[in-house]
């Protein structure tokens, strides 16, 4: 009787093993045929966004290509043409610009970051920056952080007296590259760019709120395809906010435009 009842549970567990096998490699295949009917989309976002782009990437089911770059040289490509289905910018002037041409089906504030030096040997004022060999900051017609630093630096009035110092970056990761190198003296990046590079270089200052305009990362939906529409709600959803936050973003919750 116990060898029947036995042999009953081993036919029963046997069985719902199949069925879970079963249904297993079902949801693997159904993931297969998915992902390659998926059509890739193709992101451009501000370099200053890379270490969350890649986490980012890694967390998404789908197909992401990204292109990083600076904010203006990403937006002038989209005029010109490239096949851009999300953009993330570091100024809200170049989604703004590409809204005014009817290129941006549906935008929102996403992102706020800060404005910070970065060099290797701490100051003593920002009166120190004027005896400095080379100060380098992102080109202010194309480069967010750039635009930004120019600023702070005209409105604590710096700016015109380091015109024999200063360097211009083609985005805010080249300018970093050049601190953690030595090949420039100081720099100003954001400071989410600061803290990834913190074993390299150390935040020496940080600019106060009213010496610039408010740094916010705008997202833009730039067509209708419900592969473009699907990331750019992923970037605003808990997951991505989390990878965000991690590196340092202040993230903005609000309605699209």
């Amino acid at each position: 009787m116990r060898k029947r009842n036995f042999q009953k549970i081993l036919a029963v567990s046997m069985m719902v093993m199949l069925i879970l096998t079963a249904c297993q490699n079902k949801q693997n295949q159904d993931k297969v045929e998915k992902e390659a009917n998926l059509e890739p989309i193709t992101v451009s976002a501000a370099a200053s966004l890379k270490e969350t782009m890649d986490v980012i990437g890694e967390k998404y089911d789908e197909t992401v290509e990204f292109n990083m770059g600076g904010s203006g040289t990403l937006r002038t490509q989209i005029e010109s043409g490239a096949p851009v289905d999300v953009f993330i910018s570091a100024s809200k002037e170049h989604v703004s610009k590409l809204e005014e041409k009817n290129l941006v089906k549906e935008s929102q504030d996403l992102l706020k970051n800060k404005l910070v030096i970065v060099g290797k040997e701490d100051l003593n004022s920002l009166d120190d920056l004027l005896n400095v060999g080379k100060f380098a900051i992102g080109e202010p017609e194309s480069v967010p952080a750039g635009k930004y630093a120019k600023e702070a630096l005209t409105n604590l009035g710096l700016f015109e007296n380091m015109q024999d110092k200063i360097v211009f970056g083609s985005d805010v990761r080249n300018v970093l590259e050049w601190v953690k190198s030595g090949e420039v003296d100081y720099g100003v990046v954001y400071k989410t760019d600061a803290l990834t590079a913190k074993d390299d270089v150390e935040i020496v200052y940080e600019f106060e709120e009213g010496t610039h305009k408010d740094i916010i990362y705008p997202v833009a939906l730039l067509n209708e395809k419900p592969e473009s529409k699907n990331f750019y709600d992923y970037l605003k959803g808990e997951e991505a906010k989390k990878v965000f936050e991690e590196y340092g973003y202040e993230v903005i919750d609000g309605v699209s435009k």
